[in-house]
């Protein structure tokens, strides 16, 4: 009996280790070459990432701080507008020549009339480029939806048929170390 019990545990033990090896070698063929390795041929390159990609020369810097400039003279005006109690010599960071003179009688004006302005203008499509080695034109679409004037009494100054957004275009220099509208064109066209 013993010995018929030692039989039956061979063949038990001789199916269970069919059954693995069946199910541990099921999807195998003997035509199967197995799976093929991905390796980038010597002639590919890599896709860029953003951890790859080139870093800014200095011409692109440049560019992308002039576009910066328009934005910042934008802000500095809006600022300055909508709180005429603050010192006008803040245009000096952000404007010189014409632009400075234009905006200084702008706000001195609006001053005088007890004008506040409530919102920001917002920018978009700013499109630097280099002129010179020290300066550059750039137009840009300034959105003026958001913004208000308002009198003495709380009523808008704004003219109704005023555009809401239209493309000015300025000059921007170098100078002092730093980039500052020198030129706006104070005439917009449609964006």
């Amino acid at each position: 009996m013993q010995a018929q019990a030692r039989t039956l545990g061979r063949q038990l033990l001789a199916v269970v280790e069919a059954i693995l090896a069946a199910l541990l070698l099921g999807g195998c063929r003997a035509d199967d070459p197995g799976p093929t390795p991905t390796v980038p041929r010597a002639t590919e390159s890599p896709r860029p990432s953003q951890s790859m990609t080139a870093p800014e020369t200095a011409e692109e810097r440049d560019r992308r701080l002039a576009g910066e400039a328009v934005v910042t003279y934008w802000a500095v005006i809006d600022e300055l507008a909508a709180h005429p109690d603050r010192d006008l010599g803040g245009l000096t960071k952000v404007a010189t020549g014409q632009a400075l003179q234009q905006r200084r009688i702008t706000l001195a004006s609006y001053r005088m009339d007890g004008w506040t302005q409530t919102g920001a203008a917002v920018l978009s499509a700013v499109q630097p480029t280099q002129t010179t080695q020290d300066s550059w034109s750039v137009s840009a679409c300034v959105d003026v939806r958001g913004i208000n004037f308002l009198d003495r009494e709380g009523t808008s100054q704004v003219n109704p048929n005023r555009p809401d957004s239209q493309r000015f275009s300025y000059i921007v220099t170098r100078g002092q170390g730093a980039l500052r509208v020198s030129e706006d064109s104070l005439e917009g066209k449609p964006c």
